[in-house]
């Protein structure tokens, strides 16, 4: 540092008094610990950089996130499966106990309601134990099929939960979507605003597709199919269906159930965390990899967060990936954000590419601003510690220096005449150095007059002694073991070995004995056991506790 200071003030006509220098000290090496300390509390994540906050932030969320997500899809779907094996059991015994195949199921509205009347208790079951905002069934049968339009309407039944404010509601109220107007008697269950007989399976784009998969495929009906976002017909709702195909034992295909879950019902379930980086907005879509690289279909499946109403339909995000987390840029839509694969293995029909991902974004603008906000915190403080450590660097080097030229003077005054480079420390150092010599004199001879005191004192006063041998009594087993092990000149590593202990435990073994026994340290107790073992002639080994 002396050589630092000699190069700024080279060829200066003036030189810096001692206080000068001693403040030019304290402030360089305070700016250099400063320099130093702020890359290490980044490094140490003490002091995280914005990048890294948000990342983590975001990281953190969206394992919380697919968790949740994949739990209740993952109830969702087994309890679909379930309810496919049951209606897919109850038709062909229903058929099998009219003698009525399921080909001639269609223009027949007698047999259709038996099968619709049987099907509402185990949709009604299955709705009320899951988390979930309807269910349904659809027989791949029509009530008339001379009707126009006939080849895309299917009879079935679709129950609904009405009025969802909470996740999980008490004694929630059931409406008729689909299916016979009887049933809705029958069962005293309300008819939707928007009731119909049948359903359109035309605005089911996968209908035909499952069917088809699981007359090729056998396994296809132990299985389940998740659909892209649908609006509901008649409603401003927005479903997703998780459909599951209904075959029998010979082969055949009856149709498809399953659970529907809306967007209500969705955000109420995955709400998001409160985060500096506002704008936070959970995404569960499907992710497609191209050539050109990854696409995120944000709007293909559910949006939750302040800004979901802006993605009425799907927009393809093109993903970049970064350090701590990737950007998703679609026309003038700019997030940054991280995804995840959500943990499910649905069908996979034919036209349906990509996989389901769940991701959390905000828009890249707020990220910005949330760092832009950090830098200048972290601006700040090093702007303050800096005018800190001046001042503290000021009031030191007053300190420091006005008794030690207070002392100098008074040297000077006393007649000292040597002079050095750096006279006033000189003369200072040859009167502290005389000074200490004689005060080391002294503290010497009052060094020898104590040892004498003490000495007298432990040859005349035996109390502390036998009060030890007293108290050996209070030890208990294990700590009298350890005590006996020191009077046998182990130290406490080897009894930690003997005793297969650790040494905390025989630290804290120490610590009882020493309390007990009246003691301050191991040296004291070693004399005491001395005394009692009358071995005075061999010093035990180092390193006892």
């Amino acid at each position: 540092m002396r050589g630092i200071l000699r190069k700024i003030f080279r060829n200066r006509p003036f030189a810096l008094t001692l206080r000068g220098r001693v403040l030019l000290y304290f402030f360089i090496l305070s700016t250099i610990l400063l320099t130093c300390l702020i890359p290490l509390l980044i490094s140490f994540g003490l002091c995280p950089m914005p990048q890294k906050e948000i990342g983590r932030a975001l990281d953190s969320y969206i394992i919380s996130y697919e968790r949740s997500v994949s739990d209740q899809m993952s109830s969702a779907a087994a309890r679909a499966i379930l309810l496919g094996q049951k209606l897919s059991e109850m038709i062909e015994r229903t058929l099998r106990a009219d003698g009525i195949p399921f080909s001639r199921v269609s223009d027949n509205p007698v047999e259709i309601g038996t099968l619709e009347n049987k099907s509402v208790f185990w949709l009604r079951n299955v709705l009320l134990q899951s988390d979930c905002s309807a269910s349904f069934v659809i027989l791949d049968a029509t009530v008339n099929s001379a009707l126009p339009g006939s080849g895309d309407s299917r009879a079935g039944v679709y129950l609904k939960i009405g009025h969802i404010t909470v996740t999980e509601p008490v004694d929630p109220q059931l409406f008729l979507v689909r299916g016979q107007p009887g049933l809705s008697q029958r069962h005293k269950i309300e008819l939707h605003n928007n009731w119909n007989l049948e359903f359109n399976v035309r605005k089911l784009p996968f209908y035909r597709e499952l069917l088809k998969a699981a007359a090729d495929n056998p396994d296809a009906a132990r299985g389940y199919f998740l659909s892209g976002l649908i609006p509901l017909p008649g409603t401003w709702e927005k479903i997703m269906l998780l459909s599951v195909p209904l075959r029998g034992s010979d082969g055949t295909v009856y149709g498809i159930c399953g659970l529907e879950i809306n967007s209500l019902l969705y955000r109420l379930t995955h709400r998001l965390p409160q985060h500096e980086a506002k704008g936070l907005l959970g995404v569960l879509a499907l992710k497609n990899e191209t050539s050109g690289g990854a696409l995120l279909r944000v709007g293909s499946g559910f949006t939750s967060g302040t800004n979901a109403g802006q993605f009425k339909t799907p927009v393809d995000f093109a993903v970049s990936t970064g350090t701590n987390f990737n950007r998703y840029t679609g026309g003038d839509l700019d997030y940054v954000g991280l995804d995840r694969p959500l943990h499910l293995a649905p069908i996979s029909l034919p036209g349906q590419s990509g996989t389901w991902v769940v991701a959390a974004l905000t828009p890249r603008d707020r990220a910005l601003s949330f760092c832009l906000k950090r830098y200048a915190i972290i601006g700040c403080f090093f702007l303050l510690f800096l005018g800190i450590s001046f001042v503290v660097s000021l009031v030191l080097a007053h300190r420091y220096t006005s008794p030690l030229l207070l002392g100098i003077q008074r040297v000077r005054e006393g007649g000292a005449t040597d002079s050095t480079n750096v006279r006033e420390i000189d003369d200072l150092f040859a009167y502290m150095k005389e000074k200490e010599q004689k005060l080391l004199a002294q503290q010497k001879e009052r060094e020898l007059a104590i040892g004498k005191k003490e000495k007298a004192g432990h040859q005349a006063d035996i109390t502390p002694y036998l009060t030890f041998i007293e108290q050996i009594k209070t030890l208990s087993r294990a700590e009298r073991q350890v005590f006996d092990m020191y009077a046998a000149g182990l130290n406490s590593h080897e009894i930690a070995g003997r005793l297969n202990l650790s040494i905390n435990t025989i630290r804290t073994h120490n610590r009882n004995i020493y309390s007990k026994l009246y003691v301050s340290s191991y040296k004291e107790m070693m004399v005491y056991i001395r005394m009692m073992t009358n071995k005075d002639g061999q010093e035990p080994r180092k390193n006892r506790v």
